[in-house]
């Protein structure tokens, strides 16, 4: 479920693309990261405080994580809503077909028909095979991958090793205190995606900041063990 609910993350970041260009897209981009930052700040802090309701209130609950399980569950439901009532369709084609359409018009071909002419010499569109042929996707997916079970292996230690009690080696934590530290991390993400990056993007380029941030996560893994 977690997964599948990820899903439209590659969704937002084409719609992005297709209202954006090379002038704003530094400072667009950033802004995915910023709705997952939001969501380590709050996902944390509804966790470890709303969990063991039955402590509290044990007529009401019975399991002692169903509530922050059920404001989660209603979160996702009103993004699903929002998703369905008020977002709008990005995609150019689409969009101008759909005001030709309004506007009562029937010639849609016809207006599309010179461009289609001008564009016949032009490379077919992209399949999923040419793209995962090219060696510059292929090796982009990596190190997303590389990224992303570092991120994922990361938080689950750490909550392990919050959790654990002292006389284990762990650092005998609330879940309350666990929940503080990682909505910590979740606002300097969103200072690094807001303030850092677009600064640092506009100075030194994409990739040069790319690969420095591989080498200092990599230098802050090794001091941190």
């Amino acid at each position: 479920m977690p997964h599948q609910q990820n899903s439209p993350n590659s969704v937002l970041k084409s719609m992005i693309g297709e209202i954006t260009d090379e002038t704003n897209q530094a400072r667009a981009y950033p802004l995915e990261s910023v709705t997952w930052a939001i969501g380590c700040v709050l996902g944390p802090l509804i966790g470890g405080n709303l969990s063991h309701p039955t402590e509290r209130y044990p007529s009401l609950f019975g399991n002692p994580y169903f509530l922050p399980c059920a404001v989660s569950s209603s979160i996702t439901l009103c993004s699903i809503l929002i998703a369905i009532f008020f977002l709008e369709e990005t995609l150019a084609s689409k969009v101008l077909a759909w005001k030709d359409k309004l506007a009562g018009k029937d010639g849609i071909v016809e207006r599309y028909s010179a461009t289609t002419e001008t564009s016949a010499d032009e490379e077919p569109a992209y399949t999923a095979a040419k793209l995962l042929a090219d060696p510059r996707i292929g090796t982009l997916m990596g190190v997303s991958f590389l990224f992303a079970f570092l991120h994922i292996s990361w938080e689950t230690v750490f909550v392990l090793f919050a959790y654990t009690p002292a006389s284990l080696g762990g650092l005998q934590r609330t879940p309350a205190e666990i929940a503080f530290l990682l909505s910590t991390m979740g606002v300097l993400g969103m200072f690094l995606s807001l303030v850092a990056f677009p600064a640092l993007q506009h100075r030194f380029d994409t990739l040069p900041v790319y690969k420095a941030s591989f080498w200092l996560a990599g230098l802050l893994a090794e001091k941190a063990v």
